[in-house]
């Protein structure tokens, strides 16, 4: 009966696993669309008539320092292509992108600590022909 009640207790001791608190002490890095994001990819695929008749898309090298987009905290930003920068302002919607004074809505398509993809969505009319075109931009910090 001891032996029984000493293989119960050592079962309960050492079958159990040890909770040493790594996770309390080391939480998992929080993804953040503030900071600068260097573009590396961008995609576009329009559409006339809701026929698709061009897709570009084009690659960017991982030193690229002059394709980026930044987003501050206060709702301000940067956006910057080939060297030509221009501010923005932004709202956070979700998971959107709404920027000021543009017609520009952005979705957030994916968002980690060092990857951020935006989808862009944007129709008009342009000489008689419904067009649509759609961009989806891939980042990394």
């Amino acid at each position: 009966m001891k032996k029984l009640l000493l293989l119960i207790i050592c079962i309960v001791i050492f079958g159990c696993s040890k909770n040493n608190g790594s996770k309390k002490n080391n939480p998992p890095a929080q993804a953040s669309i503030y900071g600068k994001w260097y573009l590396t990819i961008d995609t576009a695929l329009t559409y006339n008539n809701g026929i698709l008749v061009q897709t570009v898309a084009h690659g960017y090298s991982s030193n690229n320092d002059k394709n980026y987009i930044q987003f501050n905290k206060d709702g301000t930003g940067s956006t910057a292509f080939v060297g030509d920068t221009v501010s923005i302002n932004y709202q956070l919607s979700g998971d959107t992108v709404i920027y000021a004074g543009r017609t520009k809505v952005g979705l957030i398509k994916q968002l980690t600590t060092s990857q951020l993809t935006l989808y862009y969505d944007v129709s008009g009319v342009v000489n008689s022909v419904n067009q649509r075109i759609i961009t989806i931009d891939h980042f990394r910090r």
